[in-house]
């Protein structure tokens, strides 16, 4: 199958540890006491460490992408309460050097929250194949700070009024991946840190924009 698959489409799993201790049960009703004994090692990952989430997304996305066809697409659609989910993808997309193609966000709830609080989102994300090499040393606090503004500005200018963080969260990292601002990750570790810095640099050009966030109930706009 490598190199031969023309589109695989993919969800991501929860980011939970409830999770884990399904997966094992349901590794037993599928395969039986053989199925349930190798996925014992779930039930030791009850703690959401996102190093070990990181990891496994990684490890799926590498074998995925090594299955894409030249003109492959891994097309990935699921919705998220928070920001790990789309910046884990991110990371580990960007660590497989899997190109971002296409992306669409749909904003499920928009209410007003507190500052940097994602709400409900669905993300549709299409990525290509392994890009070939290693990515390029960027400088990434300043890129990372003229993108998030860039992205920013036009998702204001699309809506035409102040937004909730929910609805810039993806666009910034839309720009982050597109910007290969994580492609030049050279294992886990560098790519969750890579990850945590970009995740500092967003939040600190939102906190120099003022307008961007729409007035909470009962309080101030940030």
């Amino acid at each position: 199958m490598r190199g031969r698959v023309a589109l695989a489409i993919a969800t991501l799993p929860r980011f939970d540890p409830t999770f884990a201790a399904l997966s094992w049960l349901w590794s037993g009703w599928l395969w039986g006491g053989a199925g349930a004994r190798a996925a014992a090692h779930l039930l030791r990952q009850r703690a959401p460490e996102e190093a070990r989430y990181l990891r496994a997304l990684h490890s799926a996305l590498a074998i995925l992408g090594g299955m894409l066809a030249p003109a492959g697409r891994l097309a990935f659609c699921f919705q998220a309460p928070g920001t790990r989910y789309l910046e884990a993808l991110a990371a580990a997309a960007g660590l497989a050097r899997l190109p971002l193609l296409s992306s669409q966000h749909d904003v499920l709830d928009d209410r007003p929250g507190e500052p940097f609080q994602v709400r409900l989102v669905r993300h549709h994300l299409s990525f290509g194949p392994p890009a070939s090499g290693h990515g390029t040393e960027k400088d990434q606090r300043s890129e990372a700070r003229e993108l998030a503004r860039a992205a920013v500005a036009r998702a204001l200018k699309e809506r035409g009024e102040p937004a909730p963080f929910t609805a810039l969260h993806a666009p910034i990292w839309d720009a982050f991946m597109a910007g290969g601002l994580l492609a030049s990750a050279s294992n886990i570790a560098d790519a969750d840190q890579r990850r945590r810095s970009l995740a500092l640099s967003a939040q600190q050009v939102l906190e120099a924009a003022a307008v961007w966030m729409p007035l909470r109930e009962g309080g101030a706009g940030v």
